[in-house]
Parts: C-alpha cells; sequence; structure tokens
C-alpha cells in the first residue's frame, strides 16, 4: 500500500508525489516536505523569530490551511509541528515552567478562555512538542513495511504524535486494514448512517467545536482511537 499525497515541489508549482513510507528516511533539503535535523531546526528557529502573539497567530492559521489546500496537507502538517515546538520553547523560556499550560494560566491572554478550550489548546502544543522531539521515532515507526497501511501524509499532528509508538501503530495500522476489507460491504445502510451523523449534529457537539474543522478532526480522531480499544477489550481478535 503506497501512501498519497506525499509533496514535492516541481518547479514554482506543487504536485502530488506517491511515495511510500520509507520516503521520511531520505533527507533532501531541496524539497518542502523534508524535516530531517537540520530542516527541522530551520523550520522552529523561522517561528521563533516571531512574537508570541505570531506564533499564537500563525497556530490557528495553519489549522485552517489544511482544509483550504488539502494538496499541501502534510508540508503543513511539518509547519505546525516546528510552530508549536517553536511556540512551546519561547513561552517556557526563563519561566521556570515544565508545561505550557501551567505558563499559559498565568498570561492575560488566556484567563478568560474556558479550560476545555485551554486544555484543547495545551493538548495540540504539547503534541506538536513531542512529534518534534521524537521525530526519529516516528520515522522508524512509520517507514516500518509492516505499518504500510498508514497513510503518512494524512496523519493529524495527533495521529503523528500517536504513532511514536509502536504499539499504537500496530493498532491503528490493523484497524485500517480491517476497515478497507469491510469496504464495499458497509455493516450499515445509507438511510442509518444519515441516522447516526443526525444524532451527532443534534448532539450540539460541532457547535461546541466552534465549527472548527481541526477541532472536529482531532475529537472524532480520539473518539474513533477509544472505539477501537473498547472494541478490542470485548473482540481481541
Amino acid at each position: 500500500m503506497v501512501n498519497e499525497a506525499f509533496l514535492c515541489r516541481h518547479t514554482s508549482n506543487y504536485r502530488i508525489a506517491t511515495m511510500d513510507n520509507t520516503s521520511l528516511l531520505s533527507n533532501n533539503c531541496t524539497i518542502p516536505t523534508c524535516f530531517c535535523q537540520e530542516c527541522r531546526i530551520k523550520r522552529k528557529d523561522h517561528f521563533a523569530e516571531m512574537s508570541l502573539y505570531r506564533m499564537y497567530t500563525c497556530i490557528n492559521a495553519l489549522s485552517g490551511v489544511r482544509e483550504i489546500r488539502s494538496e499541501r496537507l502534510f508540508e503543513n502538517t511539518l509547519n505546525q509541528i516546528a510552530n508549536g515546538k517553536a511556540y512551546h520553547d519561547a513561552c517556557l523560556r526563563g519561566s521556570g515552567l515544565k508545561k505550557w499550560k501551567s505558563w499559559a494560566k498565568k498570561q492575560d491572554q488566556f484567563k478568560m478562555l474556558p479550560n476545555t478550550m485551554l486544555t484543547r489548546i495545551s493538548t495540540f502544543v504539547n503534541d506538536c512538542r513531542v512529534c518534534y522531539d521524537r521525530w526519529d521515532d516516528i520515522v522508524r515507526n512509520l517507514s516500518d513495511p509492516r505499518f504500510s497501511n498508514i497513510e503518512v501524509s494524512t496523519l493529524s499532528v495527533h495521529y503523528l504524535r500517536e504513532s511514536a509508538s509502536r504499539t499504537w501503530c500496530e493498532r491503528y495500522n490493523d484497524a485500517v486494514r480491517r476497515r478497507r476489507g469491510q469496504q464495499g460491504d458497509p455493516l450499515y445502510t445509507s438511510e442509518r448512517y444519515q441516522q447516526i451523523l443526525q444524532m451527532v449534529v443534534n448532539s450540539g457537539i460541532i457547535g461546541e467545536l466552534q465549527h472548527n474543522p481541526g477541532y472536529v478532526a482531532s475529537f472524532f480522531g480520539r473518539i474513533q482511537h477509544d472505539a477501537i480499544a473498547i472494541a478490542r477489550r470485548v473482540n481481541p481478535n
């Protein structure tokens, strides 16, 4: 199974490149998706030169870009990681604190923010930090042929953070394989699916997430992960 939607630069335009996960192993600083140690540092330093406000603004802006330009999805994800890491380090530098949320609670900018929203931002910033710091582990896992069902270019920052764990990769790869095997033989009719979808809409969850596509994707990604874990307790096979 190849991974699609990786980007490579062709003159001044972008085109979709078809690559497998082993492309993560290559260090080619001439392409925008390179995330070798040198490129990671350059990306982080680029954001580190900004003010805290601008770095925080970039976090929100880059999240929006994911939905607007799907062909640049993976490059944007790498920018999210680098930006989040730079923002995390800049906030905590000289503060004596180890957690971004502890720092944020002392800032006027976040004092009026609901705790649920602050937790969501904190989780994202921390996910970026872990992805940046453990990128070698992520590459090692996702370039393993045994996890070829995982399409790297479509993974969110949160899922990339999870992929630093081989156990998570094993479970997610298996879940994707099973889901693909069931395509064409759905367990639910179209009518039943629409009923379930309407239940989700009626619950108000999407409204609570401010109708933000990035927040919705992250939240239901967590639901999927936890639902699979619950299913495995009943049916480990």
